[in-house]
């Protein structure tokens, strides 16, 4: 299999899209494809298998609680991030709502389809962006002054993965209409990631095991 460098890649969608459109949509692939990357750490380590996390908690609880947190803060908001408006005030932002605006109204149909996709994707982040107003890019006074008594909406990893399939849905849609192989997001090779620590830690814990009972 051949894998296409970063550079070819964008010089492809530009070649298919235009320059504008295509240098967006590049870029916001990356930062969709970083997302992913992102989320199957944490899922790596704290989702997928209950025996890595009693390890972890065993091991250094502290640290792990610390990186959990940061790992979950950090995904909720590259999400916001995809999903805000085109601009803050006056200043452009590089969003989904962004490739929207960049559709030419010679294609309505498209267009239509794009603006719905957009709108669920923001709708289901609409959680996320209340914890990263309140508690994360900024500190609510009220949350800050009395957290107990101040109510946030739980988000839950189900709900962190309707998210990101309704980013990956304005993504496809763009790669559909321009007759571009559909990206899958979701499913990485992880061969240095949380997934090789997390076997390497249960290979110690045998060890370690086995060492204590002989």
């Amino acid at each position: 299999m051949t894998t296409r460098s970063r550079e070819e890649t964008e010089a492809d969608n530009i070649r298919v899209m235009g320059a504008e459109m295509g240098t967006a949509f590049s870029a916001l692939d990356h930062n969709v494809i970083e997302l992913h990357v992102l989320w199957k750490q944490y899922r790596e380590l704290f989702c997928n298998d209950s025996e890595v996390v009693a390890l972890l908690n065993s091991t250094a609880g502290l640290l792990f609680k610390v990186v959990q947190d940061a790992l979950w803060d950090s995904v909720l908001l590259r999400i916001l991030r995809l999903t805000d408006g085109a601009k803050t005030g006056s200043k452009p932002n590089l969003t989904l709502k962004t490739l929207e605006t960049l559709i030419p109204e010679s294609e309505p149909d498209f267009k239509e389809a794009v603006v719905k996709l957009v709108e669920t994707a923001r709708e289901k982040s609409n959680g996320a962006r209340e914890h990263r107003n309140q508690r994360i890019a900024h500190q609510d006074y009220n949350y800050g002054m009395n957290r107990d008594s101040y109510f946030l909406d739980d988000i839950n990893v189900a709900m962190v993965e309707e998210m990101l399939a309704a980013i990956r849905a304005v993504m496809h849609c763009f790669e559909v209409h321009f007759n571009m192989s559909q990206t899958i997001y979701e499913n990485f090779i992880d061969e240095t990631g949380a997934r090789l620590f997390a076997a390497k830690l249960k290979h110690f814990e045998s060890l370690d095991s086995a060492s204590r009972n002989s």
